[in-house]
């Protein structure tokens, strides 16, 4: 018997919430050596920009983490976007940015600086 009542609270609390709530659809990377710019757009289609947004962007560079941002809504109603400042990347460091939702998931790319 608990196990019915621990299976209709899933179907009717949480699924919901869950069907609600997604992931970053894409992070797009570029780089500009000339001016150590890394411009990062997490692609999170939302209605509402401060009640479901991407609350981190975390940049690793070569699988050391090198900057946080955090954030209490999203740039727009399509993605978050923010240029970071990384001026001594080198050819051949490994870039890694994982975008993640306030509700739930996450999404991460890499770049390989050429």
């Amino acid at each position: 018997m608990k196990t019915n009542k621990l299976l209709l609270f899933i179907l009717l609390v949480l699924l919901p919430m869950i069907a609600i709530a997604h992931p970053p659809k894409k992070v797009t990377l570029s780089y500009e050596k000339e001016t150590g710019l890394l411009t990062v757009a997490a692609m999170h289609p939302v209605k509402d920009v401060n009640d479901h947004y991407i609350i981190t962007l975390e940049v690793t560079v070569n699988g050391e983490t090198v900057k946080t941002a955090e954030y209490k809504s999203q740039t727009s109603p399509e993605s978050q976007d923010k240029t970071i400042e990384l001026p001594d990347l080198a050819t051949g460091d490994e870039v890694t940015v994982k975008a993640t939702c306030n509700k739930f998931g996450s999404k991460t790319q890499s770049l390989t600086i050429e």
